[in-house]
């Protein structure tokens, strides 16, 4: 439970306040399915000390400034792009893929976000909630995962971003998107399509500028 102030203001653990009746009418929309959830790679981070709950190091996938980290290492990106800071996941991830390959990128980066990761307690009450559509940036699969892991064992409909511009294609079914056959659409690309995943920079293969291009 969340801590509520005198004047009957809910305290969340980011420390901010808000209405208590706001929070009231917000849980009623999500039980009537009347909400759609937005997930970022921060619903992977550790949870506030004395939470009530925990999320090991080992079972929760990096955040993007860490993850950009790791691939600057293995790929000499200080000696490549020495006025770039190291946490700049787009541009440590164009010159992973330019130092290696593509395939390489995609299988470094599946490694570590998804492969012996587990959905943390807090993701799994997420997938529980009757939410009919749930739009994601995170390529991995752990939502996935604990959708599959609620009571009801809930199948989502998948749908991925395409890279080649294509306009999105309608929902595929069958019927509308429901709290049990949710409609999970991965804006970023997905880990299990390796041409779908947006994370590094395009670049003119200048030999003096290729560091510095904008995003797909």
């Amino acid at each position: 439970m969340m801590p509520v102030t005198g004047s009957g203001e809910v305290v969340t653990p980011a420390g901010q306040s808000v209405d208590a009746q706001t929070i009231r009418d917000l849980a009623e929309a999500v039980k009537a399915g009347q909400c759609i959830l937005f997930l970022g790679a921060g619903v992977h981070h550790a949870p506030p000390e004395g939470f009530g709950f925990e999320y090991p190091e080992k079972e929760r996938p990096p955040l993007g400034g860490e993850l950009a980290e790791t691939l600057a290492g293995e790929c000499g990106f200080a000696s490549v792009c020495g006025d770039e800071s190291p946490t700049n996941l787009q541009r440590v991830a164009l010159c992973y893929e330019r130092q290696k390959s593509r395939q390489d990128l995609v299988n470094r980066i599946r490694a570590t976000v998804d492969d012996h990761t587990e959905p943390s307690p807090a993701l799994r009450a997420l997938a529980e909630m009757p939410f009919p559509i749930i739009m994601t940036t995170n390529y991995d699969t752990l939502f996935e995962r604990a959708l599959g892991l609620s009571p009801v064992r809930k199948r989502p409909v998948v749908g991925v971003y395409s890279r080649e511009r294509k306009v999105t294609s309608d929902y595929p079914g069958p019927g509308d998107p429901s709290a049990e056959r949710p409609f999970l659409f991965k804006m970023h690309g997905d880990i299990n399509v390796p041409e779908s995943i947006v994370v590094r920079l395009t670049a003119s293969w200048s030999e003096t500028n290729w560091c510095s291009q904008s995003l797909y």
